[in-house]
């Protein structure tokens, strides 16, 4: 005996594949809004731009220890995109997480920036980045500062809300 067929809906949920749902009254999150926020976070941090909303340019205390080598490291986990840094110092390259223990092998240690996943609640989006120190053999890495920025979508342009919070690890 057959099992009766469900006709399917004719409707599809198009969604970004870096699209971030979330439940309630929470926005979603598209992976063109979470470059935009990466961005402003990095031209900040780098370049001394101030963010939209507050003026205030982002403060990373260790960010010495990551531009050092005359480059900044900055890793892909978590990256959406491929972000640049026009008005920087130092040039910026993109890492993935094996280059980083490879590099960290065969160098003393290497200090990189990454950024953490993205939080998204009812009063907006908070964008981590954050210093680390992966440690040569045998020496336990290190997490160096970060800073974390909230932002809120302001018709319809992103704006940070009450400043950088800076933190250390």
């Amino acid at each position: 005996m057959k099992k009766p067929v469900k006709p399917r809906s004719t409707k599809r949920a198009v969604r970004s594949p870096r699209a971030v749902k979330k439940s309630g009254s929470r926005p979603a999150l598209s992976g063109r809004d979470l470059r935009e926020l990466q961005q402003m976070v990095l031209r900040s941090a780098l370049a001394g731009e101030p963010l939209p909303g507050t003026g205030e340019a982002v403060r990373l205390p260790d960010l010495q220890f990551v531009t050092h080598d005359g480059k900044v490291l900055l890793s892909d986990e978590d990256l959406s995109g491929r972000p640049s840094v026009s008005g920087a110092g130092t040039p910026l390259r993109i890492i993935s997480s094996s280059t980083i223990a490879r590099e960290a092998k065969s160098a003393q240690d290497l200090a990189y920036l990454r950024f953490q996943p993205v939080q998204v609640d009812e009063e907006g989006v908070s964008v981590t980045l954050s210093g680390e120190m992966a440690a040569s053999p045998g020496r336990r890495s290190l997490g160096l500062s970060s800073v974390r920025v909230k932002f809120r979508k302001v018709d319809g342009q992103w704006e940070a809300v009450g400043g950088p919070v800076a933190s250390a690890s």
